[in-house]
């Protein structure tokens, strides 16, 4: 007797369909607007639902604009409230700034160097007799 095989599909792909993601976005942001959740991660916590889990619908749903978009609104509200939780003095500046570089790619600004003024040009003189000299700028 032969066994037939059965092509596995991976609990992803049957889990997160575009329509559970799409109502738990709006369930994620309700959770994001509160005033005590400064951090995606609360709020996924909440729902049960991995960071691996948010990145997987980065990577899966990157041609569905209004995912997309939605996505980019609440991670928006949570790049905002990190800013304003540092600015306000709830959380210290160093956590902040590395939740910002970090979950929402603000980087320092490039350094720049100042250029060293280089000195006055200074004509050369040649003395041609003892009362002839030439400037040469």
């Amino acid at each position: 007797m032969q066994t037939m095989s059965i092509p596995t599909i991976s609990s992803n792909a049957l889990k997160w369909t575009p329509e559970v993601v799409k109502d738990l976005l709006i369930k994620i942001e309700l959770i994001a607007h509160d005033e005590d959740v400064i951090y995606l991660g609360h709020t996924l916590m909440r729902h049960r639902i991995s960071r691996k889990a948010w990145s997987y619908w980065k990577k899966k749903f990157a041609d569905i604009d209004d995912i997309m978009d939605h996505m980019d609104i609440i991670e928006g509200i949570f790049e905002v409230k990190m800013f304003d939780a540092a600015w306000l003095s709830k959380i210290p500046a160093a956590v902040a700034i590395f939740a910002l570089k970090n979950n929402h790619h603000w980087t320092d600004r490039p350094q720049t160097e100042p250029v060293a003024e280089l000195p006055a040009r200074m004509p050369m003189l040649i003395e041609l007799d003892e009362h002839t000299i030439i400037a040469v700028p």
